[in-house]
């Protein structure tokens, strides 16, 4: 897959938010304990109805052009998902089908049985990785994957660009707009080193970092640049300039890099993702335990391609799905031109015509793909 790869959500979510929790702030979804207390009375209302009949004009329109359109799910509803998902293919749409953790896996396991190739899984915000382990490995093991470990169909992790997850799962491809919202409250990731070999690597967790001369983090010991130990701070400063964006200097505006400037936390964050999705292994690969030891220990890694027949030539890097529309500053088409990486759009964007950054993206891939064809 080619960049520019674009996938629609559904704005379900927006939805959710909205008009289920009544809350926009915060956290987006439900935690798993949470979930048996939702009134979903909302989505036997005129305004999901004409949503979601509005979003299926879209996709009969324009899905020829997606990777993929997201089905108008109820979040925490399966059967009610379910019947979304089939009144959107009663009226000629092909959307992916969506499941969120914590709901009865028997919905998971009657979209594989049906033959779904590309699924997606959602109900992962804002759970703590404690909480989504035992429930992911159980859907991974039982559901996901064959005998082998290997997956049977192509898994899309919504809002998932946790380490933790990353490097559990084989993903087929994730999104997430972590690497806005980090660089907007001031903060950058950054990859540890190896032990042995002293360049940067993902065989260890990465960190978090702030960096901004106006975070609040700035008088705290150890949690911003201006307080680690030295070896820390040049830690830091050799993988900005590794990735090639400016550290900038305090209180000097025409001087921008990390400190100063958004649009440098935005880029240096976005480079990071990158960097750690080209260390993981290509898909697909097994989800088993000494397999994911390989990653770790920097061991051959294996995948047995015969049990889901899969050729060697359609092995893929996992596809990043880069969201956050209406960050006008850092565009991913740009700065990651002839990579495997994309771009998540939300149909609620498009609804309530707030961003006209997703509008014009979504326009310029439309005006590539008229004229990829035309060539």
């Amino acid at each position: 897959m080619r960049y520019p790869a674009l996938i629609m959500d559904s704005g379900a979510t927006f939805l959710y938010n909205k008009y289920v929790k009544k809350s926009t702030k915060g956290s987006p979804g439900t935690y798993i304990k949470d979930k048996r207390n939702i009134d979903f009375s909302f989505y036997k209302t005129d305004i999901f109805k004409d949503f979601r009949d509005s979003y299926i004009k879209f996709c009969l329109k324009s899905g020829k052009h997606l990777l993929g359109y997201v089905n108008m799910d109820v979040i925490n509803h399966a059967e009610a998902s379910y019947k979304s998902l089939k009144f959107m293919e009663s009226r000629g749409c092909r959307p992916l089908p969506v499941f969120h953790l914590g709901n009865d896996e028997k919905w998971l396991k009657r979209y594989v049985k049906e033959g779904y190739k590309y699924i997606c899984i959602g109900g992962i915000t804002p759970n703590p990785y404690t909480t989504l382990k035992p429930v992911m490995d159980r859907i991974w093991r039982d559901i996901l994957t064959n005998a082998d470990g290997m997956p049977v169909v192509k898994v899309h992790g919504l809002a998932c660009t946790a380490y933790k997850l990353l490097i559990r799962y084989p993903w087929y491809s994730v999104d997430s707009a972590t690497w806005t919202k980090l660089g907007a409250w001031g903060g950058i990731y950054v990859p540890r080193k190896d032990r042995k070999t002293g360049e940067f690597s993902f065989n260890r967790r990465p960190f978090g970092i702030q960096v901004s001369e106006r975070s609040s983090k700035i008088g705290v010991e150890g949690a911003h640049l201006f307080t680690v130990e030295g070896k820390h701070k040049t830690h830091i400063k050799e993988w900005l300039q590794k990735i090639k964006v400016p550290l900038g200097r305090k209180g000097v505006i025409n001087e921008p890099g990390v400190i100063n400037d958004y649009e440098c936390r935005m880029k240096a964050n976005l480079f990071f993702y990158q960097a750690l999705f080209d260390s993981l292994p290509k898909w697909p690969w097994a989800f088993d335990a000494p397999l994911r030891r390989g990653l770790l220990d920097g061991e051959p890694w294996s995948s047995n391609l015969e049990a889901i027949h899969i050729k060697k030539s359609e092995q893929t890097t996992p596809l990043p799905l880069y969201s956050g529309s209406r960050s006008k500053c850092v565009s991913p088409e740009d700065l990651l031109v002839g990579r495997t990486a994309g771009y998540m759009l939300t149909y609620s964007d498009f609804y309530n015509k707030k961003s006209s950054e997703a509008i014009r993206r979504f326009q310029a891939h439309l005006e590539r793909a008229k004229h990829k064809k035309e060539k």
